[in-house]
């Protein structure tokens, strides 16, 4: 069954991680580094703080819901998306 509270944990420090990573890539002031670092704020943004975003509210939904009254069909499928985006940042193998 889908762990809730270990997700919303590591959804949560990992978006925390990220945006502190975004702070200091921002603060690099150098001219000739500019575009490369807007260039991965913008992918850190899209790729690993959104999709994370994603996963809390659902998670919250999940948890406002209560498991037993969501379609195991629907847990199964968001399951299989947070285990996936969890291994892709490489947080679970």
């Amino acid at each position: 069954m889908l762990a809730i509270d270990r997700f919303q944990t590591l959804c949560s420090e990992l978006i925390e991680h990220h945006s502190k990573n975004i702070e200091v890539l921002a603060s690099i002031d150098a001219e000739q580094h500019q575009m490369a670092t807007l260039g991965l704020i913008n992918v850190i943004r899209l790729e690993v703080i959104q999709p994370l975003e994603e996963m809390e509210l659902m998670l919250e939904m999940f948890s406002k819901m209560g498991l037993v009254n969501v379609p195991y069909s629907m847990i199964d499928k968001w399951e299989g998306r947070f285990q996936s985006l969890l291994s892709r940042l490489g947080v679970i193998s």
